[in-house]
């Protein structure tokens, strides 16, 4: 039972550990991306002439977002988190249904 466990912990940390690691900076950049364009989104909707939200920083607009549309940029950004977890622990299940069928055919073709 102890190789069991031990390739189990080799099997995580030797690939899907690092494959979730990896996928960090990919997904800061997601996040950054959709709330860009959420708060570019409220700030067109504020102001009228749309070549002011070319010189302005993702900070500068959301610093002028209303307390309204703030709580509504919270709760979008919790709903893609969320959204974007479940995508990695649906891919997690599926790898480890994946290593465990096979695990069970080699020590099935052993006997």
């Amino acid at each position: 039972m102890g190789r069991t466990d031990n390739a189990v912990k080799n099997y995580w940390n030797s690939r899907l550990k690092k494959r979730i690691d990896s996928m960090q900076h990919a997904v800061n950049q997601h996040f950054e991306r959709k709330k860009k364009q959420k708060i570019l989104q409220f700030a067109q909707s504020n102001l009228t002439k749309t070549g002011d939200l070319e010189n302005k920083t993702t900070q500068d607009l959301t610093n002028e977002l209303s307390k309204e549309q703030k709580k509504e940029l919270g709760s979008y950004l919790e709903r893609i988190r969320l959204e974007y977890l479940q995508k990695i622990l649906e891919q997690v299940n599926n790898q480890n249904i994946e290593y465990f069928e096979n695990l069970a055919c080699e020590y099935t073709l052993q006997l």
